[in-house]
């Protein structure tokens, strides 16, 4: 388990971290859409909300400017909460 957080953290710092809104709307889609199974899987709801709300709005081409920066936030979050569960 200690390993699937790892990758957890590591993936959404990459995917969601500081130059996610260059990423394109189509790459921002997939990250989003990987990241709710992932986060659902480890039982970070809030995370997979969060994704699943920036995929439909990819998918149908809505604004996701607004999305950006509480997705970033729940990134970190996560990430954090990741970092203390390992310390453990």
């Amino acid at each position: 388990m200690r390993d699937l957080l790892a990758m957890l953290a590591r993936e959404l710092a990459q995917r969601f971290g500081p130059d996610a809104a260059d990423h394109g709307r189509e790459r921002l889609m997939l990250d989003a859409h990987a990241m709710v199974s992932a986060a659902s899987m480890v039982g970070f709801a809030a995370l997979a909300d969060t994704c699943r709300s920036v995929e439909a709005a990819c998918r149908a081409a809505d604004d996701v400017t607004p999305l950006l920066g509480p997705l970033q936030a729940q990134a970190t979050a996560t990430i954090a909460e990741i970092e203390a569960l390992r310390a453990i």
